[in-house]
């Protein structure tokens, strides 16, 4: 039985790559994808809204520049499960399951890990990190407060993490999506108990929020883990061979992870000396860009979730030698996107003020964070189309040319530009915001030369991902 003819004994076993049906394969996995991506991103702007009603500038800043050192410490996650996504998409197109189970356990000793060296760099460089960021005293004791509390669950959180690129190679994005969704009703209820407190629970505050996110995002982890150790979704793994070490294994999974590693290295590294930018506009700005950017966070769902169902599509029509099924499938893709990041972009314009007062913030932080969200409709078709032509790439085993496109951007617009529009010319936030929409229409443009050129439908070959450990 060949990928593309999926058995009707075992409807999970295989996508369906004909041609006539790829749209409503491309939705069966997109949709479940953008609804993760949306309650994922839910647990950071639910934890946001709380603390914006503590009426606390300084909680809400902090709690800003914690999440950016938050997103550096969740970059080498991040970048295995972009590779073992790639890897089993690829393994499972050609109908080696046993490949895909392979790379599947290494991934988690692996996460393992980096968990536990994170954690401990974390905790301790937290307050430096905050400090250097440009936070003022009381900005760097509440950033710190939460930071050490959340980043307590990292080891927990690591099947987590790697269960959502194992999972959508083999085409199961719906379980993923129903392990976040568990877990963002445990972080709403928890969030708000233990921050406001009921009854004997006494009110904590910020440390509250800092504890909910924890529990709730380690029980998330948990709960992935029993997923894959009982086999209960499209991949088992035995929890005796979760420690598993293999070189010939890590071998493949490393070359794909590095270049995604170095790129959000560089990302949030970047993005630290973004904050350091913006903390220098004052503590209204870093609040504003706080709450700007947990609401513009919801229109980066649907084009990311499009990502993750393009890159398991494009690897399982490779490693199934079908390069033109791959292909039809970001034409599909782009298509589709642009419609919907259009009708985005003009809702941004025109309701920008009204989304933000959920956060109840104080006006000063409103009115500015209102401001750059209307900057941000001129962003968001560029992000669209970077998004669908980096998973596409991704799928593929190109992980180097995102990152060269990336490095470029980043000197060009996000230190340089930033600079120049926010701080010599004084345009402050907002200046900050149109360098930014400047980055992502560079960014989608070298991607889609790179996407036209075509060489990336043979990178797949050269990394033989089916060879025998």
């Amino acid at each position: 039985m060949s990928a593309a003819e999926p058995s009707s004994l075992d409807s999970r076993a295989y996508l369906d790559l004909r041609a006539e049906s790829l749209g409503k394969t491309l939705f069966k996995l997109a949709y479940p994808a953008v609804l993760e991506n949306i309650l994922y991103m839910a647990v950071y702007i639910f934890d946001a809204a709380i603390v914006g009603w503590l009426k606390d500038e300084s909680a809400l800043a902090g709690t800003m520049l914690a999440s950016s050192i938050f997103m550096v410490i969740g970059t080498p996650f991040q970048a295995i499960s972009v590779a073992v996504n790639s890897l089993v998409a690829r393994s499972w197109g050609a109908g080696d399951k046993e490949r895909a189970r392979l790379y599947s356990r290494q991934v988690l000793a692996m996460g393992w890990i980096f968990a536990f060296i994170m954690m401990g760099l974390g905790y301790f460089l937290a307050p430096y990190l905050l400090s250097w960021m440009g936070g003022k005293p009381e900005v760097v004791r509440a950033g710190t407060l939460y930071f050490r509390i959340v980043i307590l669950s990292l080891p927990l959180q690591v099947p987590l993490f790697m269960s959502s690129g194992i999972l959508r190679g083999t085409g199961d994005t719906r379980t993923p999506m129903m392990i976040t969704l568990i877990m963002n009703i445990f972080n709403i209820l928890l969030c708000w108990l233990l921050a406001f407190g009921a009854g004997p629970i006494p009110a904590m505050g910020l440390a509250g929020v800092g504890w909910g996110a924890a529990l709730a995002q380690g029980l998330g982890g948990m709960i992935a883990f029993f997923v894959l150790s009982k086999g209960l979704s499209t991949i088992r793994i035995p929890w005796k061979e979760c420690l598993a070490w293999s070189n010939s294994i890590i071998k493949p999974i490393w070359s794909l992870a590095y270049p995604v590693m170095i790129e959000r290295f560089f990302t949030t590294g970047a993005g630290l000396v973004f904050m350091y930018i913006i903390a220098k506009l004052g503590t209204t700005a870093l609040a504003a860009h706080n709450v700007a950017l947990r609401i513009e966070s919801i229109a980066f769902m649907p084009p990311w979730g499009l990502s993750v169902a393009v890159a398991t599509l494009v690897g399982q029509s490779l490693g199934a030698n079908r390069p033109e099924i791959a292909e039809l499938t970001v034409k599909k893709s782009l298509l589709w996107i642009s419609y919907l990041m259009a009708a985005m972009a003009v809702f941004f314009l025109i309701f920008s003020r009204q989304m933000v007062i959920v956060f109840g913030a104080t006006p000063e932080v409103r009115w500015m964070a209102g401001t750059v969200l209307q900057i941000a409709a001129l962003e968001m078709p560029f992000i669209a189309f970077f998004a669908v032509l980096a998973g596409c790439l991704r799928g593929a085993g190109d992980t180097k040319s995102p990152l060269y496109v990336m490095t470029i951007c980043l000197l060009v617009f996000r230190f340089g530009v930033v600079y120049l529009f926010a701080i010599t010319f004084g345009w402050g936030l907002p200046g900050v915001w149109f360098a930014t929409a400047l980055d992502w229409m560079g960014r989608s443009g070298g991607l889609w030369y790179i996407f036209k050129q075509g060489r990336w439908k043979q990178v797949h070959q050269k990394l033989a991902p089916h060879s025998s450990p």
